[in-house]
């Protein structure tokens, strides 16, 4: 390459550089202290890792006593089973207004506002016939059917349990009011 072939001249009087001109040298030594080198006919020895720490030995603290066993809970006390009883209607029976008929776990009233309606120990209702209005009246006929009457003596609901003489209606221990004929149960609350 000539000078005027480049792009960059740095003196464009100077002769081109010959290829002797780019001969390197030895560098000086360093301003800084060398570190002696290490002798040749020293084996390198690797460097073992460090031992495994051993456990802390014993020390004369107190042993810890082991925590007491926790007492199991009372169990609670069962609740004796009531003795409900039962109550049997024989026909004709009929109950009027704010009358019923009772054990010591149900009664079955007949209600100011005609609705003939099933109360629990709890004096929760647990069945109704959903009839209302003024001075219903509830009859346990002869031919085993329950029949609520309106204030007029009319039949306005039924256990459609007819043609069933001697039937019973009975207020179990179970909190069921039933129609029994024959031992058969043919309603029920």
């Amino acid at each position: 390459l000539t000078a005027e072939d480049s792009d960059t001249v740095l003196d464009p009087g100077s002769a081109g550089a010959a290829l002797d001109d780019y001969v390197a040298e030895k560098p000086s030594p360093s301003p800084t202290e060398k570190k002696p080198k290490p002798k040749p006919s020293e084996p390198v020895k690797a460097v073992a890792p460090p031992p495994a720490p051993e456990p802390a030995p014993a020390t004369s603290a107190p042993e810890k006593k082991a925590a007491p066993k926790p007492k199991p809970k009372p169990k609670p006390k069962a609740t004796p089973t009531p003795n409900w009883t039962t109550a049997t209607v024989r026909a004709v029976s009929v109950l009027e207004v704010n009358q019923a008929w009772t054990t010591n776990r149900i009664r079955m009233v007949m209600q100011p506002d005609g609705n003939l309606v099933v109360y629990n120990e709890k004096d929760k209702p647990i069945w109704a016939s959903m009839t209302f209005g003024e001075n219903h009246r509830a009859i346990f006929q002869g031919d085993g059917n329950l029949v609520i009457h309106n204030g007029a003596d009319r039949p306005i609901w039924a256990s459609q349990t007819w043609g069933k003489e001697g039937a019973e209606l009975m207020l179990r221990k179970d909190g069921k009011v039933v129609i029994s004929h024959h031992g058969t149960v043919v309603w029920s609350t």
